[in-house]
């Protein structure tokens, strides 16, 4: 009950924050019973603002929408695109607990720290915001890559020195090639490929134990290919 409480009045996260702090001494912060107190008034008008809606007696909407990616995949353009020109807003869907579907002419896009004039992978550059009635305000963070679309040049592809080994009966199409065997795979400007290295498993069987050959092939945003052949071991769970 009392953690139910907690999560309902918005300070468990800010309570288990001050325990780790004050337990390790992180950020100068005191000990416990010295630092509950310093911080007891974050608490109170946490508590104080729930307390108001709950004996205001009208229903209090706090929850922010929900987005829905219509595409998959990274988004990626040449270099000097103009990513102001681009309807983001199109690649998703909306809804809110109260409003139902929103409309996604609503929404806003923002393009955050992207320089598309290099080629790299910009974390988070592209957030599209949607508010509810409420003023409640989602928003979907993706990265975009700004790539080379005149490199010619093929990307780096190179397998770990050690990787692990195969279950018998293990679905080769559930296995992440890229994590589990690749040490790395970049383009030419460093961009890292790993979402599009693909496995040929054509000679692999899994229900038999044994070595086999299976090649990988990694495809940058400008079409160049690189590929490898791996040895892999198909052995009996333990």
């Amino acid at each position: 009950v009392v953690n139910e409480l907690a999560d309902v009045f918005s300070i468990s996260g800010k309570f288990i924050g001050l325990v780790g702090d004050s337990i390790y001494g992180r950020n100068n912060t005191p000990k416990y019973s010295v630092a509950i107190e310093q911080q007891r008034g974050i608490f109170d008008d946490a508590i104080a603002i729930k307390e108001k809606a709950l004996n205001s007696g009208k229903a209090q909407d706090n929850v922010v929408p929900k987005f829905e990616k219509l595409v998959t995949g990274t988004y990626h353009y040449p270099v000097g695109t103009d990513l102001s020109q681009i309807d983001f807003t199109k690649d998703f869907t909306a809804t809110d607990n109260i409003d139902g579907n929103l409309d996604m002419a609503t929404a806003t896009v923002e393009i955050v720290d992207v320089d598309t004039t290099v080629a790299a992978t910009y974390t988070s550059g592209i957030q599209v915001k949607i508010k509810d009635k409420n003023g409640n305000e989602a928003v979907s963070k993706n990265d975009v890559v700004i790539f080379d679309d005149k490199n010619t040049t093929p990307p780096t592809l190179a397998a770990k020195a050690e990787y692990r080994t195969i279950k018998l009966e293990e679905d080769a199409n559930k296995i992440n090639w890229a994590n589990d065997f690749i040490e790395s795979a970049v383009d030419k400007d460093g961009i890292v490929l790993n979402s599009r290295v693909e496995a040929d498993l054509s000679e692999l069987d899994t229900t038999t134990a044994g070595t086999y050959n299976v090649p990988l092939t990694v495809t940058d945003y400008a079409n160049n290919k690189a590929s490898i052949t791996i040895e892999v071991e198909v052995v009996k769970g333990e």
